[in-house]
């Protein structure tokens, strides 16, 4: 989905709460369903933004784009680590390109992987029987995007040691893949779901909204 679509959702959730209370004072449900249905609608706007970044175009251009590289094509043919090494962290100091963790494998072996390390799931393209791994996007700048598109606070973390919030407070608290939670003296309404990182690397991904 475009990113700008992606936008105009955000907003119209961002927007639920009054169109629920309207109905609310109809129909007189809990004073926190309207909560709950903003909840469910931006976690679910957090889950396409990292579809978006995982399975985009701009991604599968990338490593497309890549994969031509002459220097790249050369270094995997002749096998040899250092050259590769090069070529690879060449491509994530390219202006404009935004390239944040490349990485060739050959069958379970790794070739060269270089760039961040807690980042999102890459696109991937085989050539000349290797398989190359590219991710346009790392953690934070996903938690960064959908805490400035939707305003709700988000919460990951993956592998010991890495994790990224928008809300320093709830770094280390212990959320409830479903429910409510109270941080700093506020009130959240949680949703969650799982995902998968650069190497496989579990991640569960929490949305927080105020209840």
């Amino acid at each position: 989905m475009p990113r700008v679509a992606l936008t105009v959702l955000a907003v119209a959730a961002v927007a639920l709460p009054g169109c629920a209370a309207v109905q609310a004072a109809d129909q007189d449900p809990p004073a926190t369903a309207a909560a709950g249905v903003r909840a469910d609608t931006l976690v679910g706007v957090a889950r396409r933004i990292y579809r978006q970044e995982t399975d985009g175009a701009v991604g599968h251009a990338a490593v497309k784009r890549i994969a031509r590289d002459p220097a790249l094509r050369a270094a995997m043919r002749r096998g040899s680590p250092a050259a590769l090494r090069a070529a690879a962290l060449r491509q994530l100091f390219t202006p404009g390109k935004h390239v944040v963790r490349l990485s060739v494998m050959r069958g379970n072996r790794t070739l060269t992987d270089v760039g961040g390390r807690f980042v999102v799931s890459p696109a991937q393209l085989s050539a000349q029987g290797d398989v190359i791994e590219a991710s346009m996007q790392d953690v934070i700048g996903f938690v960064k995007l959908v805490h400035r598109l939707t305003g709700a606070e988000v919460i990951v973390r993956g592998a010991p040691g890495h994790v990224e919030s928008s809300l320093p407070g709830a770094t280390d608290t212990a959320l409830p893949a479903s429910g409510n939670a109270t941080i700093a003296g506020q009130t959240y309404v949680v949703r969650s779901f799982g995902e998968v990182g650069f190497a496989g690397e579990s991640l569960d991904v929490w949305v927080l909204t105020p209840g």
